[in-house]
């Protein structure tokens, strides 16, 4: 059974172009979708990758909370946060799980803010982060065991949106990575 994957490799398979011998038939949309999609084949593959991802902002969270309590540099973290968090909400969205797309927004938001201004985080930033990687963990939990998924919440995405990045040196509350 061809699968999205397979879709998604028969789109953007790269190699050397065949002079073609003749004009080419038309490729029409069609003829690049699966005669049947298996939802629970595509819903077990975000639930796995969702899964690995989520692993992965943990695993920088970590050192993250680490450098900001000993006023260390790192942004690397920061980055590799906005990176799995930016492929998770990519990949919720594709999947309808809204709610994880609302919080992983309003992180990834955050985190590219903290990058351009060379990697300043607001001291209140880690835990916000973590909370948001436990909604959006609790968000694939339910999905797994297809019960509905809760509304993102509200509270803390508007925690996240509150809180600023600057890039100056010496503001209060936050730390230069």
């Amino acid at each position: 059974m061809r699968t999205l994957a397979c879709l998604c490799v028969a789109l953007f398979a790269c190699g050397p172009a065949e002079p073609s011998p003749g004009p080419a038939a038309p490729i029409v949309a069609a003829d690049l979708v699966p005669d049947k999609l298996d939802v629970a084949e595509f819903i077990t593959g975000f639930l796995a990758e969702a899964e690995e991802l989520i692993s992965t902002a943990h695993a920088h969270l970590v050192p993250l909370d680490q450098s900001l309590r000993k006023r260390e540099h790192n942004p690397r973290a920061v980055r590799e946060l906005f990176r799995a968090l930016h492929t998770l909400k990519g990949r919720s969205a594709m999947d309808g799980a809204e709610p994880s797309v609302d919080v992983s927004h309003e992180m990834e938001t955050l985190l590219r803010a903290a990058d351009r201004a060379g990697g300043k985080v607001p001291l209140a930033a880690v835990d916000l982060l973590i909370r948001g990687v436990k909604a959006i963990d609790e968000r694939v939990k339910s999905l797994a065991k297809g019960e509905p998924l809760a509304k993102a919440p509200q509270s803390l995405v508007e925690a996240l949106a509150a809180l600023q990045v600057d890039g100056s040196e010496g503001t209060e509350g936050e730390l230069d990575l």
